[in-house]
């Protein structure tokens, strides 16, 4: 390139950047069309490049205006629009706001051309809502300065005592402070989806402290703390509708609708969507709990409502279960779980609710349990082989896994009420109680019939199920400690009555006289008794 073409170049770029801090025409009519101009210089011959570009492009009559004859504010308006829509289309999020550059030649605007500051933030307030309804992520914070300025303005509260506003602006201030309310209202409503995971952080915080400073009637005046509270009260009760019905969709509960479902099915969907609930509730006290720190009571009130919507949907898949059904117990534990940890959602509304559904069930599971239990050990002993099976026999087996199967189901049940938790305890340390005792007379009957048809000879030998009948005496011993550690008192009733009963049989006598083997095995058995007594005692 020659070198009068370098100079011609670097006296055109000096033209143009002082006619965009002297013209705002040429500003305006630069931003744009310069992709065209870029594309057309490109195109041109290089023996076109000495030739006057403002010429060539016809800006001539554009050049030479005269300022004083153009609507500044409207223009102006037009520039900060088409800039805000360039920054908002940058690769990385500005939340609104401009560049130091664009700040920079906005300013230089402003004073060059007399735009009145509360017309520009009135502007801005504008272009920033209208991006923010449509979804665009803007900086609560910008809009609460922008807003402050113009309220200082409109109120005639400005710091330094100079402040003019004219009715046009007045009236524009109060239907944007109008459109600013309804904005804030459904951002807060749809706080999960405005604010995902509390992001931008602080974002949700600002929106409230906003909306608090736009419910003032004047910038002196604070707002009544009970106006701000029903306002976010009627917020959080919409959101709670909203963030439910998003779930069920998410869910897809509305794919059953109008089809047979099974019992089964309804009630797996439910627990499903249980999970999902409890996600969104530990979310928001993650996320946004520490927002709401103002109004925590509200953000506990959201959640009741969350959880009654919930409800709905629970009592109808559980009122379709069949009866005698324990199939919706894992509900109940994934639930309580849940809500017994939460200090302000324990024994709420709907814990307490969610109580009262499961109690009858709870109840009604121990009474069939007991009489399963009380049928198996009759009709266990009744074909009792006693053969040797781990630590007993076969029956004693079952019963002692079945009544420490139903104890543990129980206890991790976590009953959150004490009263009916305490009760349910004792009444299984109880019902133990009662099948181990049944257990031993049913052992000692075994026993004593087994001496009667046992030989007389002396080469008497001692059968294994005598061994086994000792070892589910030893079992029911120590299981006894294990599960009926409330009820000793019963225990040691029960085997006083066995101990006695065998140190004054009247056939212990003629059995030792008749065979020393039997009499040792007798003997034997009268330690084992004894040992319980002092034990229990």
């Amino acid at each position: 390139m020659s070198i009068k073409m370098l100079w011609l170049h670097r006296k055109l770029s000096v033209f143009v950047v002082l006619q965009v801090l002297t013209n705002p025409v040429f500003t305006l009519w630069s931003c744009i069309f310069s992709p065209e101009l870029q594309r057309s210089s490109s195109c041109c011959p290089p023996q076109y490049l000495n030739a006057d570009r403002a010429q060539k492009h016809g800006m001539d009559e554009f050049i030479s205006a005269n300022p004083c004859n153009f609507d500044h504010a409207s223009l102006f308006e037009l520039v900060q629009r088409l800039t805000l829509d360039h920054r908002l289309n940058d690769s990385y999020s500005c939340l609104g706001w401009f560049s130091p550059g664009q700040v920079f030649v906005l300013d230089e605007y402003c004073a060059r051309y007399g735009v009145r500051g509360c017309h520009r933030h009135l502007c801005y307030l504008s272009d920033l809502l209208e991006r923010a309804e449509n979804g665009a992520m803007i900086d609560p914070t910008l809009l609460h300065y922008s807003f402050a300025f113009c309220a200082s303005h409109v109120h005639g509260n400005r710091p330094d005592g100079i402040g003019t506003v004219t009715v046009e602006e007045r009236e524009r201030f109060e239907e944007i402070k109008e459109r600013l309310r309804v904005l804030l209202e459904n951002q807060i409503t749809h706080f999960r989806y405005c604010f995902p995971f509390g992001r931008p952080e602080g974002a949700l915080k600002a929106t409230l402290s906003l909306l608090e400073r736009v419910l003032m009637k004047d910038i002196v005046t604070p707002v009544p703390q009970e106006e701000v509270k029903a306002v976010i009260h009627k917020c959080l009760e919409q959101a709670a509708l909203v963030n439910y019905q998003r779930l069920s969709e998410y869910a897809k509960l509305e794919e059953n609708v109008g089809r047979l479902v099974t019992p089964a099915k309804k009630l797996e969907d439910t627990i499903r969507l249980a999970e999902l609930v409890i996600e969104v509730l530990q979310q928001n006290e993650e996320h946004h709990a520490e927002a709401f720190a103002w109004w925590s009571d509200l953000m506990v009130e959201h959640a009741e409502t969350f959880l009654c919507l919930y409800s709905a949907d629970m009592d109808a898949a559980l009122e379709v279960q069949p009866p005698d059904s324990w199939d919706s117990f894992p509900l109940f534990q994934l639930l309580n779980d849940f809500l017994r940890v939460d200090n302000n959602l324990c024994n709420g509304k709907f814990h307490k609710h969610l109580q009262d559904l499961y109690a009858p069930l709870v109840v009604r599971y121990v009474d069939l349990m007991e009489s399963s239990i009380a049928q198996s050990i009759h009709r266990g002993f009744e074909r009792e082989s006693w053969e040797p099976v781990n630590n007993g026999s076969g029956t004693s087996e079952d019963l002692f896994w079945k009544l420490d199967a139903l104890q543990t189901f129980i206890r991790d049940l976590h009953w959150p009420e004490e009263e009916f938790g305490k009760h349910l305890e004792t009444r299984l340390k109880l019902m133990s109680s009662d099948m181990i005792e049944s257990c031993v007379k049913r052992t000692r009957a075994a026993f004593e019939a087994k001496l009667q048809r046992s030989s007389r000879a002396t080469d008497f030998r001692v059968p294994q199920s005598i061994c086994t009948m000792f070892n589910v005496m030893v079992d029911a011993k120590a299981q006894s400690a294990k599960l009926c550690a409330v009820d000793l008192g019963q225990e040691v009733g029960a085997e006083n009555t066995l101990e006695t009963h065998y140190l004054k049989s009247s056939w212990n006598p003629a059995l030792g006289r008749m065979n020393p083997k039997l009499s040792l095995i007798v003997t034997l058995f009268r330690r084992f008794y004894s040992f319980l007594f002092f034990y229990f005692e």
